[in-house]
């Protein structure tokens, strides 16, 4: 959840964005500033494969699907955590408490460690995958949204259409790369995942995925998930889509949301 307070701090990136009112505790976010040439651009085709049951008041910031289960951060001040998850039932296997100072957002794994951002702290947290316990913290500058790796570095996204690489040992930036689509740029990037190369982003407010070219910054395509709305109709808690896991070994993607009651499993084209 990013709140007014960051509408207020960070205007001065948002000016050619407009508005729109969605449930986020009755206050107003930003809406992406996406520029649409070719209707193709928002062109996918996918098939859901499975309904699985998801936790209704699971607020989630982070997930990844890794070695055969489904790990997800959910967030809220007090209520944030983290859960190891079955991918066919949806049965949270484990789960533990982030403590209250932190509101949790998207995660990684890499070299066996769950890497944990928070929203203001301004800290990561690096959790051992087993216990779900703290092992160690590194501050970064900037408000903390979405995370991802590319097996050797952490890819971060903090609301704007800037993107930071964190050497994992030393903590330290060592390239950023500017979102755009036709030469326009791509504000409030989500929670990521890196999948073949490319990076697919939630895009906060909206129940869409951009997938995105790291090499040029450029974002491919826009893809178009407002579908998946029809299956939350009896869910008045459910807010945006927010979720991208994906089983490289089946070619398999699970896609969720805020408080959604459905973790989907999906064939993405």
């Amino acid at each position: 959840m990013k709140i007014l307070f960051f509408l207020i701090i960070f205007q001065s990136f948002l000016l050619s964005c407009g508005t729109k009112e969605i449930n986020k505790n009755n206050v107003q976010t930003e809406k992406s500033n996406i520029q649409i040439n070719d209707e193709k651009q928002f062109e996918a085709n996918y098939e859901i494969l499975k309904q699985i049951p998801h936790d209704i008041n699971a607020y989630t910031q982070g997930l990844i699907y890794y070695n055969d289960y489904i790990y997800e951060s959910t967030g809220h001040y007090k209520h944030s955590s983290i859960r190891k998850i079955n991918p066919e039932t949806g049965e949270i296997l484990q789960k533990n408490s982030i403590p209250d100072a932190y509101f949790g957002e998207g995660i990684t794994i890499l070299n066996n460690k769950i890497y944990m951002l928070t929203w203001e702290s301004r800290q990561c947290l690096i959790l051992n995958i087993e216990t779900f316990k703290i092992e160690d913290i590194f501050s970064y500058s900037g408000e903390g949204w979405g995370l991802a790796n590319d097996g050797t570095n952490l890819i971060m996204s903090n609301g704007t259409n800037i993107i930071k690489y964190i050497e994992p040992n030393t903590h330290q930036i060592i390239k950023t790369v500017s979102i755009t689509m036709n030469n326009k740029p791509i504000s409030l990037l989500n929670e990521l995942e890196y999948i073949n190369g490319m990076l697919w982003a939630n895009i906060y407010g909206e129940d869409k995925i951009a997938e995105i070219d790291l090499e040029s910054g450029n974002c491919k395509r826009i893809i178009d998930f407002s579908e998946l709305r029809k299956f939350e109709y009896n869910n008045p808690n459910a807010e945006v889509l927010n979720g991208i896991a994906y089983n490289e070994k089946n070619n398999i993607f699970y896609l969720t949301g805020k408080n959604w009651e459905n973790l989907f499993k999906m064939k993405i084209n």
